[in-house]
């Protein structure tokens, strides 16, 4: 009796079990329960959208990049994610900079193309090629997925906040140098008279030759002095130079002031940002004639390794390219460049190249809140040689001249900017003497930079 009722109970357990499962199936829950099966699918790797790919500029997907809080253009983010859109390995990197795609806007540029002026610049942080990060969680939320990380390393501290909506990636970088010495607002330095003389600042030079240079035939007409007989003066130095240079003054206390009155000062953060402060407005009683809106990215800077009183300024490279632009204006005048103009061209582009990858490599010293700063005297001294090859090629100043005569801001400056050309390899020898004698050989580095203080 007792076995027959618990059998009894268990089969009216099974029953009703039974018709409840049928009534969900075959009733209103049914809608549900495919509805679920139907979700359970949604992680398959058909449905998912492919994020595997190139954010950039030119890449596969768009790419807007801000760093530090200004936008970074020509970089580049390799994505290459699991099947299920959960972990990815994240490259950053930059995009090639193609300067030969500015050059074909100039008339007989045909002849130097193809030499390699291509190059790739630094990833987010200055000094850094490619940083990749592994298995970086990816989380999502709707159709957007998101990602972040961070790393800390003995030179600098970064991290990286992203999201990617609809094909396009959206990235906030932030760094900061461990190392801040060189951090703070540099201002341009008043000219100090000390008896009749001037101290010749912020402009400084420090070029070891001390041959004389004969200029011949200046026309400034901007003075009245449209056949300065140079031959009856001599100039002493960089700064008369720099004089001849500029219609609009003659002394070297105009040169100076000229660069204080353009120049308020240099803002470098620890983050490796460089800034400038200058003027927009020749007016000089305008309180207001100062800008400071200069991108953040445009220049940038990192500390030698090996070396601590050196650093290695960037310039970025969609800037550069966008500057050329503005500048190169196609010249119905120009003569066909000569075939020896490419190996001149090639070697030019030989020594630059690094130099765009890298950074320019420059010296400083700082000593009581008063900082000295160049660029690294052998190097300015292997560009001036080249400079000065190019200067005494007659297709090279066909090519270049009417470029200068071109531009409206360069054209007053362009007859004296061709006589500095033609006179530089005369001021990259060393002379025993001032005056008379026999060339003794070659200067052993040019220093040219600026003094500025707190």
């Amino acid at each position: 009796m007792k076995n027959k009722l618990f059998y009894l109970i268990s089969a009216a357990c099974l029953l009703s079990y039974t018709g409840t499962f049928t009534s969900c199936v075959n009733g209103v829950d049914d809608e549900y329960l495919e509805q679920k099966m139907t979700n359970s699918t949604t992680s398959s790797e058909d449905e998912l959208p492919d994020l595997n790919g190139e954010y950039s500029m030119v890449g596969d997907y768009d790419l807007e990049m801000t760093c530090n809080g200004d936008l970074l253009e020509g970089q580049k983010v390799v994505m290459a994610v699991d099947e299920k859109n959960e972990s990815a390995t994240i490259t950053f990197t930059a995009v090639e900079t193609d300067l030969e795609s500015v050059i074909g806007l100039i008339q007989g540029a045909n002849l130097i193309q193809g030499m390699g002026l291509k190059y790739t610049g630094n990833c987010p942080v200055p000094g850094e090629k490619e940083l990749t990060f592994t298995n970086v969680p990816v989380y999502r939320n709707g159709s957007t997925y998101a990602f972040k990380g961070d790393l800390v390393k003995p030179t600098y501290t970064m991290e990286y906040e992203g999201k990617i909506i609809d094909g396009k990636m959206t990235l906030n970088f932030k760094y900061e140098l461990t190392e801040s010495k060189l951090a703070g607002i540099w201002k341009t330095k008043a000219n100090v008279y000390t008896g009749s003389s001037a101290t010749m600042t912020p402009l400084w030079y420090d070029w070891n030759t001390n041959l004389t240079i004969r200029f011949g035939i200046i026309n400034l007409p901007e003075l009245g002095l449209n056949k300065l007989n140079m031959d009856t003066y001599t100039p002493n130095g960089l700064y008369d130079l720099l004089v001849l240079i500029s219609p609009a003054a003659f002394n070297v206390i105009d040169v100076q002031q000229e660069i204080t009155d353009l120049l308020q000062s240099i803002t470098v953060l620890p983050n490796g940002s460089i800034y400038a402060t200058y003027a927009w407005d020749s007016d000089k009683s305008n309180p207001d004639r100062w800008s400071s809106n200069m991108n953040r990215n445009i220049i940038r800077y990192y500390y030698d390794k090996e070396n601590e009183d050196r650093i290695y300024v960037e310039i970025n490279g969609q800037f550069l390219l966008n500057t050329i632009k503005g500048l190169v204006q196609p010249s119905p005048n120009t003569r066909g460049a000569a075939e020896d103009l490419k190996a001149l061209g090639t070697r030019l582009i030989a020594f630059l190249k690094p130099a765009l990858e890298n950074g320019i490599p420059c010296e400083y010293s700082i000593n009581d809140k008063k900082l000295s700063i160049n660029i690294d005297g052998e190097f300015l001294l292997g560009a001036l040689k080249l400079l000065a090859e190019v200067g005494n090629n007659e297709a090279a100043l066909d090519f270049l001249m009417p470029l200068l005569e071109n531009d409206p801001t360069l054209a007053p400056y362009a007859p004296n900017i061709k006589i500095f050309l033609k006179r530089l390899p005369d001021l990259l020898t060393y002379k025993e003497e001032s005056m008379g004698g026999e060339l003794s050989g070659e200067c052993k580095y040019v220093k040219i930079g600026l003094h500025l203080e707190k």
